[in-house]
């Protein structure tokens, strides 16, 4: 499961939860709901991070990450912001006002491409060459078709997770 995978998951687990939470007849289902948003946001926080980054020209990472924080960051100051705002009509209000971006990261996620990185690492590399070439047209530029030399003979050569107790790996 890639990254674009995760975070497309949790986000509709997300968006799911805050409707839970909406329509809760009692308090065992809002805890439910909230559990899962808990274990979502706790998946999907780091992954963000990393999909943003993988995705990003390297002269560009530091505004990809600075974004990233800032949209997690918006979000909670939004949840502040709407509790001062519209506390007399309702919390169940507040929560579906807020939950309402979860749409728009759904169609961002779906339109994105998997990230290169993730692909060239589990051995599918026509799919991260299709990856690249769309982040190149999104970004306006022409894809050079003659610099992508990946060697296939590289994941023969991949080790196994015992191999890090090994001595000639510990020097």
């Amino acid at each position: 499961v890639g990254r674009r995978m995760v975070l497309l998951v949790t986000t509709v687990f997300l968006a799911i939860g805050s409707i839970m939470i909406v329509v809760s007849p009692n308090v065992w289902v809002l805890l439910v709901a909230l559990i899962i948003q808990g274990i979502c946001t706790g998946i999907a926080y780091p992954v963000c991070f990393v999909y943003a980054v993988e995705i990003t020209a390297s002269n560009n990472k530091e505004l990809a990450v600075m974004i990233v924080y800032l949209g997690q960051f918006g979000g909670v100051f939004l949840s502040t912001v709407s509790y001062f705002a519209i506390n007399n009509i309702g919390w169940r209000y507040m929560v579906a006002l807020v939950s309402c971006p979860f749409i728009f990261i759904v169609i961002g996620l779906v339109m994105s491409p998997e990230t290169p990185r993730y692909l060239i690492v589990h051995g599918k590399i026509e799919e991260a060459i299709q990856s690249l070439k769309k982040i190149y047209k999104w970004n306006g530029d022409m894809f050079p078709e003659n610099c992508v030399s990946i060697k296939k003979d590289i994941f023969e050569k991949a080790g196994k997770l015992i191999d890090i107790f090994r001595f000639e790996f510990r020097k």
